[in-house]
């Protein structure tokens, strides 16, 4: 892209144009067929009126970056995702690793809850969800994304793209 731009300013104003239409557009080609399930695209916003505990941190460092918030704001999900309510999570190396490096805000909005792994049980499901697979009341385990969110597995509720949830047995 760069020498594309190089070499149209060299000629005209209207050949970095293109160029620069033609990289917008593979790049969104790219994003929207490639979407990884690490990457959170549409994040589930604040609750005004529900609260809930987390660990946050909102800088880059140490674990003393680390706060506890009991009344940090609960997520609100959208259609494609469900609510769960965590009964255990976990902590991946790559937490510590995106947590100790300066990772740039949009792909690592602040404050963060870190965690990936959680545990729990379904209190909400989005509109969009099938609901014969998903249920409130299910007991499920899920993977919650790594980047483009500032939600985390440590915390007391996580809301989820169902596609990343799956059911889980009593024992």
């Amino acid at each position: 892209f760069f020498l594309i731009c190089y070499q149209a300013t060299m000629v005209d104003k209207a050949s970095l144009m293109v160029a620069f239409v033609f990289t917008v557009a593979f790049f969104a080609h790219v994003i929207n067929d490639n979407i990884p399930p690490y990457v959170e695209i549409w994040p589930a916003g604040p609750s005004a009126v529900h609260k809930m505990n987390a660990v946050v941190y909102s800088k880059s460092g140490s674990t003393e970056v680390f706060s506890y918030d009991p009344n940090h704001p609960r997520p609100l999900i959208n259609s494609n995702q469900v609510l769960i309510e965590v009964m255990y999570s976990a902590i991946n190396p790559v937490d510590y690793k995106l947590r100790r490096n300066l990772v740039p805000r949009f792909l690592l909005p602040k404050p963060k809850i870190p965690g990936m792994d959680i545990s729990g049980e379904i209190v909400e499901v989005g509109t969009n969800v099938k609901s014969k697979r998903l249920q409130v009341g299910d007991r499920v385990a899920a993977l919650m994304p790594m980047i483009g969110t500032k939600w985390g597995a440590l915390a007391g509720y996580a809301a989820v793209d169902a596609s990343l949830v799956a059911k889980i047995g009593d024992n």
